[in-house]
């Protein structure tokens, strides 16, 4: 009923068991398990060449990833190769939803998958009851809740430990927008600056500005005044 990325094919559902145990139930028929046993590609041969959904699916996946020329797919490439061959986990929603994530990944993750607005406030988890941070890892059968507050924003540090290429992308793209907000805050009291003294603002001034402070870019000099980390 939730077949993996990587070909591989079961019923799969999770009970609860004696003791207040999850118990995780794989049920396979002949043909799952020759796709198991032998891969997409070897069952794919043997009958004949003829694609199933679960075959192209499998393949496009495969395709996304080697023809994406795009930056920011290019940088979550890792990633997406890690979610194509890593194993799975299968966790419910507080509605009893069964989502399938990577093996590994963390409340947040899991925060992205739902929604970025709910992955950009998230500040923490329940998980199977119990209040985790939002960078403890969630393990198949978990049930978990998302706790968000409208005064959270992402933050450089959570790429340490997110594992999926959506949520990686959510944060580098919210944290991209904020650099060039405050770049273009910081560009504006410089220019007001350098006009209060007289000088001229042009590539020359600003270029030995991010000299003299041992900058990489103007972009850079922008943010910190912006930031008020130059005066």
């Amino acid at each position: 009923s939730a077949p993996k990325t990587s070909g591989y094919e079961s019923l799969h559902t999770t009970v609860m068991g004696p003791g207040g145990k999850w118990v995780e139930v794989q049920i396979r028929t002949k043909r799952m398990d020759e796709i198991a046993e032998k891969g997409n590609a070897a069952h794919w041969k043997y009958k004949g060449g003829k694609q199933s959904g679960n075959e192209t699916s499998w393949l496009a996946r495969i395709r996304e990833i080697l023809e994406n020329s795009d930056e920011e797919k290019l940088d979550g490439t890792s990633s997406s190769r890690l979610e194509l061959y890593s194993n799975e986990i299968f966790i419910f929603t507080p509605n009893g939803d069964l989502k399938k994530m990577p093996n590994g990944s963390t409340v947040l993750d899991f925060a992205y998958e739902v929604h970025s607005t709910v992955g950009d406030t998230c500040v923490g988890g329940k998980v199977n009851g119990k209040i985790v941070p939002i960078r403890h890892k969630i393990a198949n059968g978990d049930k978990i809740e998302i706790l968000t507050t409208k005064n959270q924003v992402p933050s450089r540090d959570w790429l340490n430990f997110v594992i999926t290429s959506k949520a990686k992308n959510k944060i580098k793209r919210f944290l991209a927008e904020q650099e060039n907000k405050e770049a273009d805050a910081g560009k504006d009291i410089l220019m007001r600056k350098l006009n209060q003294i007289k000088v001229k603002f042009d590539d020359e001034s600003v270029h030995t500005l991010f000299k003299h402070f041992k900058l990489k870019n103007a972009v850079e000099l922008y943010v910190k005044i912006a930031q008020g980390q130059i005066d």
